[in-house]
């Protein structure tokens, strides 16, 4: 659906790279503001 929206102005390759990118950083945002569990205690959860 985004694709269809994004290729009458930025073609199909630069549309899928355009949605990938945006894929990508949600991607890295997510493991960024991942907390770290190595040396807790996960009983308290």
């Amino acid at each position: 659906m985004g694709l269809l929206a994004l290729k009458p102005t930025f073609g199909m390759i630069n549309g899928l790279l355009l949605i990938g990118s945006a894929i990508f950083a949600l991607g890295l945002l997510g493991v960024w503001r991942l907390r770290e569990s190595y040396g807790r205690d996960l009983d308290k959860l």
